[in-house]
C-alpha cells in the first residue's frame, strides 16, 4: 500500500462521519476498505516489523542451536499479521 492510500485511509478512520457519506454514495465501500486494509500481509508500522523479525530469528536460533521451546515464537509471528487476524476474525465470525 502507498503512501498516499495510507493518508486516506488514516483520514477515513479519523472521521467515521466522512466514511458513513461515502458509503452511502457508494454501498459497499466500508467492506472494500477493511478488505483492502486486511490485505497485506507484513503488519504496519517499523515497530512491528522489527517485533516480527526478532521472532522470526529467535525461532531460527532455536532451530539450529536446539532449543526447541524459541520455535515457540513461529507460533506468535501470525498474530503480527493483518491478513491473518483478518481471515481468523471472519472464520469466527462465520461460525457464530
Amino acid at each position: 500500500m502507498g503512501n498516499n492510500e495510507d493518508k486516506f485511509l488514516n483520514t477515513l478512520s479519523k472521521n467515521p462521519e466522512l466514511l458513513n457519506e461515502l458509503d452511502k454514495v457508494n454501498p459497499g465501500l466500508k467492506n472494500q476498505i477493511s478488505g483492502y486494509v486486511l490485505s497485506k500481509w507484513l503488519p504496519n508500522g517499523v515497530g512491528r516489523k522489527i517485533i516480527m523479525l526478532a521472532l522470526l530469528l529467535l525461532g531460527i536460533y532455536g532451530l539450529f542451536f536446539g532449543s526447541h521451546w524459541f520455535l515457540i515464537s513461529w507460533a506468535i509471528i501470525p498474530i503480527f499479521s493483518p491478513r491473518i487476524v483478518g481471515e481468523v476474525a471472519t472464520f469466527f465470525g462465520r461460525i457464530s
